[in-house]
């Protein structure tokens, strides 16, 4: 018997986790979770024992088991003695194999080894028509391509003579250019692309001018942008005159008087009047020489940028016109793009012009500029592109009539290697002997096919687990003759019935449902110790079959049920779910148990929060469950324990919302008699919080959602909504609130 999982890391949801549950595995182990809390990715751990393989896509997990004899098994040692038998999605979708042909009979396969031997068995019987085919097609080929040989050199010497306007081209000349190239066929047989293009070639005859070459220098945008940002964000030192400052028309008005009087100072030559000497120094230490130093730096980097914005209006990409007309449509975007990178470039030198002038005309003030997002590498490498697109026009129009004699002589090699792949020249040369050795192996190989089928089909008879035994299970599960199985030789599956009437389509409950029945029978094949097996059940009842709980529960508890003393007919068994419903049954089916303090253990799988994110754990269940019974109870005490201590995390934390929502539509219906919305209606009376509350359950419990569950609900958020709730009980209900409280104080340990 397995004791413990020791650890698990990086393992689908368990990245780090370590066992400290306070009971071991026992006989009867009975896993409680929600969905996507991780109980499935628990089952692949015990599957990988069993198929002695690492699941697809968890090959970098680790972890570790021990068993009650002290052995210790690890993912590096999975082939181990335990006889160990799982049932998950994992073996429905491997051992579940619906005909998918829509014009057969509906049937199905069941078994991962019945389903690989009738896929080879399928493989090998289409091997073997494919080979009658041949055979004949060998056999037409010998008889008619000889005769009709002479007539397709006449034709397509005729073909090749016309499109290609040659008069005298002929089948002889024809003959001469297919014995240049026959042994090398396939290296003159052009692509549509190739050929389009060589044809274009031949039969153009319009010399275009040669393109010159773009001579476009662009200096990196990036660093003029870093050169006008500092520009703009520097403020000179110097004693400004606010007036000035304020005022960029009479500041420069000023700055030319200034000048104007530098060599005479004594009389204002505007007004005549005489100019007092302090004036005149409050203005040149205004205009200081820092002031028209930087004053020149920035008309400088203007008059640079402005000269590179001249220079770039100069340079003109040449149309697509001017090139042949078998330029791509490929090479024609790199045209257009060009076109508009060249004028986005163009567009940012006009920016840092606008802010070189922008600061000419606010010296005094830090102005802010915004990033320049332009690749120049994209820019650069266009025009490199470009420029190889003119090389290559250009080479065109230097070597136009040579070009021209090539392309014919391409053109001939290729209509010959057509003519030798098209009408099979080779086959028609062979001798007899070797094309009726050719046949004689075809043979060879349909009969040693034949001979596979048959064997193939007398193993596939007898791997297959009679339908008598499934349908026992279908009866029990379904109920007598709702959903029957027979045995269809013709295909080496079953065909499905409804009562009297053939299925042609299966529910998922119906598929999962005949995969239950087919694990079980498989318990009791030969080859299966079932005394001796651990058998693993995750989650046999699903949201869409719950209609069927109580008969799978009744067939689980008939099947593993056992006598006092064995209370458990295999050797372990771990039955996991998130169906409250089956774990109340199950949980009532484990306390009928004599011995069941040493022969069950109850655990529960959740997500709690890490510093990595949410990860699987599993722990002890808790008592409000396994005692009372009761998940209404369970539910509150999650929620109280939250609401009293925020910084305490809650179980399954990522899933708080549903939590919410759980409890309340418990607490509407037996309180209320009511559905959620209703009931919350007569509980929360204020409509502002009623709104608040509704909102964060539906949208963040939304159970087809689950993104919304995992990471986006706010836990601050919670604890307001929490509070709601819980005000809203003690003001409507404050006794059953009273109540609950006291319960879950009396479940909590005494204080040390």
């Amino acid at each position: 018997m397995i004791k413990k999982i020791d650890r698990i890391q990086n393992f689908g949801s368990y990245q780090d986790y370590s066992w400290n549950c306070n009971k071991d595995f026992s006989n009867f182990n009975l896993i409680f979770g929600w969905n996507y809390s991780g109980k499935t990715t628990l089952s692949r751990i015990f599957r990988s024992f069993e198929k002695h393989e690492l699941p697809e896509h968890y090959e970098s997990g680790s972890f570790k088991i021990t068993c009650r004899d002290g052995t210790e098994y690890t993912q590096k040692s999975l082939s181990t003695p335990l006889s160990i038998r799982v049932f998950n999605e994992d073996f429905v979708e491997e051992n579940f194999r619906w005909n998918e042909d829509a014009s057969a009979e509906p049937f199905f396969v069941l078994g991962e080894e019945n389903i690989e031997l009738l896929k080879e068995l399928n493989e090998k019987k289409a091997g073997c028509e494919e080979l009658k085919k041949k055979i004949k097609e060998t056999q037409d080929n010998i008889d008619s391509q000889t005769s009709t040989l002479e007539e397709t050199y006449t034709n397509k010497a005729r073909d090749i003579k016309q499109n290609l306007n040659i008069p005298d081209y002929d089948k002889t000349k024809l003959k001469k250019v297919v014995g240049e190239i026959r042994d090398d066929k396939q290296s003159h047989v052009l692509d549509e692309k190739s050929l389009s293009s060589t044809l274009y070639t031949y039969h153009y005859t319009d010399k275009r001018d040669e393109i010159p070459e773009l001579s476009l220098k662009v200096p990196d945008l990036q660093s003029l942008f870093y050169e006008i940002r500092e520009i703009a964000s520097e403020i000179i030192d110097t004693q400004p005159i606010q007036k000035l400052v304020e005022d960029t028309k009479l500041n420069e008005w000023v700055r030319e008087g200034v000048n104007l009087h530098k060599n005479d100072d004594s009389v204002c030559k505007f007004c005549g009047q005489s100019l007092p000497p302090e004036t005149l120094k409050r203005y040149l230490e205004h205009f200081s020489d820092n002031y028209n130093s930087f004053l020149s730096k920035v008309r400088e980097y203007k008059e640079r940028v402005s000269q590179l914005s001249e220079n770039l209006d100069l340079v003109k990409i040449p149309e697509k016109i001017f090139f042949y007309q078998n330029i791509s449509d490929t090479d024609f975007t790199e045209l257009s793009s060009l076109s508009l990178l060249k004028q986005e470039y163009k567009n940012y030198l006009n920016y840092l012009i606008k802010i070189a002038d922008e600061k000419i005309n606010n010296i005094f003030t830090r102005l802010p500029v915004r990033e320049i997002e332009f690749d120049q590498f994209e820019f650069e490498t266009h025009i490199s592109i470009v420029n190889q697109l003119i090389a290559k026009n250009n080479e065109r129009t230097q070597h136009f009539e040579t070009e021209i004699e090539k392309s014919k002589e391409i053109l001939l090699k290729h209509y010959a290697g057509e003519f030798i792949k098209d009408s099979n020249l080779k086959q028609v040369d062979l001798e007899t002997s070797t094309l009726g050795l050719s046949l004689e192996t075809m043979e060879n190989q349909r009969e040693t096919l034949k001979k596979e089928i048959t064997e193939l089909s007398v193993q596939f008879e007898e791997g297959k687990i009679g339908a008598e035994k499934i349908n026992q299970y279908l009866e029990t599960y379904f109920g007598k003759g709702d959903i029957v199985i027979r045995s269809e030789g013709d295909t080496g599956g079953f065909l499905l019935y409804r009562g009297k009437q053939k299925a042609y389509n299966l529910s998922s409950g119906e598929k999962t449902s005949i995969a239950f029945a087919y694990f079980l029978a498989k318990l009791r094949e030969k080859n299966t110790i079932f005394d001796n097996s651990i058998v693993y059940i995750d989650d046999p009842i699903s949201s869409l079959d719950s209609r069927h709980l109580f008969n799978t529960y009744s067939l689980i508890k008939t099947i593993f049920h056992g006598e006092p003393g064995k209370p458990c007919k295999c050797k372990q068994l771990f039955l996991s779910t998130h169906n409250y419903e089956f774990l109340c049954l199950s949980l009532q089916w484990f306390k009928d148990i004599p011995d069941r303090k040493t022969s069950i253990a109850y655990y529960l799988v959740k997500k709690s929060e890490r510093e990595s994110g949410n990860e699987s754990v599993i722990k002890d269940m808790p008592k409000t469950l396994t005692k009372k019974n009761a998940e209404y109870g369970y539910l509150f005490e999650e929620l109280y324990r939250y609401y009293k201590d925020p910084s305490e995390e809650p179980e399954h934390s990522d899933c708080l919302p549903n939590l919410m929502r759980r409890f309340l539509e418990s607490y509407c219906s037996f309180k209320y008699r009511s559905k959620l919305g209703d009931g919350v209606k007569k509980l929360i009376t204020d409509k502002q919080k009623r709104e608040r509350v509704m909102k964060y359950v539906n949208y963040y419990s939304h159970p087809t959602d689950y993104v919304h569950t995992i990471g986006m609900a706010d836990l601050s958020e919670g604890k307001d909504v929490i509070d709601i709730i819980f005000e809203a009980m003690k003001l409507n209900d404050l006794e059953h609130y009273t109540a609950l409280e006291n319960e879950v104080r009396s479940n909590q340990p005494p204080s040390q």
